[in-house]
């Protein structure tokens, strides 16, 4: 019977391998015969069998039922497994043992290359090895951040947090119609570069690692070559590609452009912060000549950091400074301070956040998702709020409802937070619901939109997220971005989103004919046949898609950016799915 656990969408079956050239030989040992005979541990089995002892691990049956469908065993296995490493971890002279042993499961289990392997492994390995041998991330910490928080881990933060909200919240309005005759912004919104200048036409686009078409790939020949222009495999978007979209756009006015993330490329096991530096000032150069004038209003994405995700907040750096963050936040300091104001240096140069009054009546507020995000190791540490972000946002907010001004939330991620994160942000964006306007993210790479219902008023609409799709053409997909017709500066002015354009750049076209051509792909409100572009339209929008397969067909189509093959079906449960995606209750 096989004894496998989830992890990072790959089974992992606890066997020894003897690999051979062609084949792989199985035989069942327990998990300590594993880690002895693949890290080569140079200690006695009886000490190995002590650490397994102290850590209260039995695992020796010869075989269980897959632990994805029977759940009394995954935390069990993995819990195991992680207090055997960690115990590894905490005696020095079993570091590389420990790193060998994950180094040699990457290569046997065949989820990346030997290269990739190697270098993923070494690019996340001080963090990893401070915070497991310290005792910050426990293994039942870190199996709960696996099996969505069910493994007796103790990592639901919320409870130490001490944030401070002011409970009267004025009744919510339902937002009102605009006059056609009343002023208009026009707002660019991008994201998701993912800028690779590495990137060369006609090298292996199927090179069988994360990031392909660069000139370290091979040469290919027929449909393996990497495009003129782009390539939608696993690829990312070349400077000179990068240069032409940004030039086509600095030819058109607007009011405001909003970048919700992410730089770099996806070589995640191959970066360093002089790299990550490198595509930052490449990027901001660029934006910079396309647009001078024009307020460009950034957030920091995920991928910015190096080892990416892992943004440790700033009391951790005081003990430790294994990572420290000052080396991207001083970064972008300066190259935010063309576009935004000297006085919110001081909250970006803390923690990636920043709040500026743009107008009269309206306030964006951009906070650092990192600080939220599951796969961001450093919020294992569980003394306050990291970087007092939620503090500050629930202050912004109020500041903002006493001045009377409409708020603009611009993040990376919205999606898959640490509770204790989830907790406070849903609790605060809630009670500020009749100040938010509109919130604008990115991060998926795809074409999205996200309704917000507030339980405590029966389910009403009450926000709107508009998720924009991704520069970068990588996985399937086109290049693309948004254009937004806003309520504009007037007396009365909602600053709610009007309707909304997302455009595109065939990438299969682009190659074919050596002339990349920006295209309209679809406007909201004329194509969903919107009465008015509220929370309860969109939430009449995600209704439709539930009950009727051509929408919901037509929305997959437009999510990929048109560049998949539409579905030839979408039953009931595949529309399930897509309103479920599309609603979020608060």
């Amino acid at each position: 019977m096989d004894l496998s656990v989830k992890w990072l969408n790959v089974s992992y079956d606890f066997h020894s391998y003897e690999r051979h050239p062609m084949t792989f030989k199985e035989k069942p040992l327990d998990i300590i015969s594993m880690i002895e005979h693949k890290a080569s541990i140079k200690i006695t089995r009886n000490e190995l069998t002590q650490i397994q002892n102290n850590s209260n691990i039995a695992i020796s049956a010869n075989s269980f039922a897959t632990l994805k469908k029977v759940s009394e065993w995954k935390c069990s296995v993995c819990v195991a497994a992680g207090e055997v490493i960690s115990k590894l971890l905490k005696v020095s002279s079993l570091d590389s043992a420990a790193v060998d042993f994950i180094k040699e499961t990457c290569i046997t289990l065949k989820i990346q290359s030997e290269r990739v392997c190697d270098m993923v492994v070494e690019e996340w390995r001080d963090p990893f090895v401070y915070l497991v041998s310290n005792g910050i991330m426990d293994p039942s910490d870190a199996c709960s951040e696996i099996f969505t928080n069910d493994c007796g881990g103790s990592y639901e933060t919320a409870a130490t947090w001490n944030i401070s909200l002011n409970a009267t919240r004025p009744p919510y309005k339902i937002p009102r119609n605009v006059s056609k005759n009343s002023p208009k912004l026009r707002v660019l919104h991008f994201s998701d570069l993912h800028l690779d200048d590495l990137y060369q036409a006609g090298r292996n686009a199927d090179c069988g690692e994360p990031l392909c078409c660069r000139e370290s790939d091979a040469e290919a020949t027929g449909s393996h070559e990497a495009g003129w222009f782009a390539d939608n495999r696993n690829c990312d978007i070349s400077g000179s590609s990068l240069k032409f979209v940004m030039n086509e756009l600095s030819k058109e006015k607007f009011d405001i452009i909003l970048f919700t993330g992410d730089i770099p490329p996806h070589d995640v096991y191959n970066q360093t912060t002089y790299d990550q530096l490198h595509y930052i000032d490449y990027a901001y150069k660029v934006f910079r000549e396309s647009f001078p004038s024009t307020p460009l209003l950034p957030v920091v994405g995920n991928h910015e950091s190096a080892p990416v995700n892992l943004f440790p907040p700033p009391f951790s750096d005081e003990s430790h400074s294994s990572h420290p963050m000052a080396w991207l936040y001083d970064n972008l300091a300066t190259h935010w301070s063309h576009w935004l104001p000297q006085e919110v240096m001081s909250t970006v140069k803390k923690g990636g956040y920043w709040a500026w009054s743009i107008f009269k009546g309206l306030r964006i507020i951009a906070i650092n998702t990192s600080y939220g995000d599951v796969n961001n190791w450093y919020l294992f540490y569980k003394t306050h709020a990291p970087a007092d972000q939620m503090q500050w946002l629930a202050d912004q907010l109020n500041e903002a409802e006493l001045a009377g001004e409409k708020v603009w939330i611009i993040g990376h991620i919205y999606k898959e937070f640490f509770p204790g994160y989830w907790t406070w942000y849903s609790k605060i964006i809630k009670r500020y619901s009749g100040t938010i306007a509109n919130l604008f993210f990115g991060h998926t790479h795809y074409d999205e939109f996200q309704v917000f219902l507030d339980r405590s008023l029966n389910n009403t609409p009450v926000m709107v997220n508009f998720i924009c799709p991704s520069i970068t053409q990588m996985d399937k997909l086109n290049i693309g971005y948004r254009v937004y017709e806003v309520d504009g500066i007037h007396a009365k002015s909602t600053f709610a989103v009007l309707d909304h354009r997302t455009y595109i750049i065939n990438v299969t076209d682009a190659n074919l004919r050596h002339k990349p051509h920006i295209e309209k792909e679809y406007t909201a409100k004329e194509y969903y046949k919107m009465k008015g572009f509220f929370p309860s339209d969109w939430k009449a929008v995600a209704d439709k898609i539930l009950k009727n397969e051509t929408a919901a067909i037509d929305y997959q189509f437009f999510k990929y950016k048109s560049a998949r093959q539409p579905m030839l079906e979408c039953d009931a449960s595949c529309r399930k799915d897509i309103y479920d995606s599309l609603i979020m209750e608060i």
